[in-house]
């Protein structure tokens, strides 16, 4: 009876081992080094299917220490690659890292999720982890939240303008505008201010 039973199992893994043999999954990262803390780093996975991708994979990066891990929910770019002579056709998936603290971080490895022509999870898979170093610039303070980018502008504006008398109840709206080239603001800090 074990035998039949063990039998049963591997007969109904080989149509999902066959959906996931040969599928190559790899992840890079831009730029390659020098990242300095609080700078947008491009995660890239790469899912390539032998041949013909009979549909769109799924990928995930879990949530790391030391790093935040925004997922864009953007479809991801299809492309093509040679590898050993072989034609592999998939897409790549872009995730935006922002470190938070200096020394070697580890990205996790991701988590594939193939699918078959019908939709139905076919298998998984998963990619490896990779390591890089962030660098500390000299008088930044690695405790505090630190963005890194090429340009910030931060403007206010008043209305109305500041510069007549009022009287208790009167409404004053202050508008502050921050900019960071290459940051969403979800990786930005809230503003607080002393009454």
């Amino acid at each position: 009876m074990k035998a039949l039973l063990s039998l049963l199992v591997l007969l109904l893994s080989v149509p999902a081992m066959a959906q996931t043999e040969g599928v190559v999954v790899r992840t890079t990262v831009k730029p390659e080094q020098g990242a300095v803390l609080g700078q947008h780093v491009r995660v890239f996975v790469d899912v390539l299917f032998p041949g013909e991708m009979p549909r769109p994979p799924q990928v995930s990066l879990a949530d790391m220490s030391g790093a935040q891990i925004v997922r864009y929910e953007t479809q991801a770019t299809t492309m093509s690659d040679t590898i050993d002579g072989k034609t592999y056709a998939g897409q790549r998936f872009e995730f935006a890292l922002y470190p938070r603290r200096g020394g070697r971080l580890t990205i996790p490895a991701p988590s594939v999720t193939i699918l078959n022509s019908s939709g139905d999870i076919a298998g998984q898979l998963e990619g490896k982890p990779l390591e890089m170093q962030i660098a500390v610039p000299p008088g930044v303070d690695p405790t505090a939240p630190v963005v890194a980018a090429d340009s910030l502008t931060l403007e206010e504006q008043w209305q109305p303008v500041p510069s007549g008398h009022f009287k208790a109840g009167d409404a004053i709206v202050r508008t502050i505008t921050r900019v960071a080239s290459d940051i969403p603001g979800m990786a930005m800090l809230d503003l607080s201010f002393t009454a």
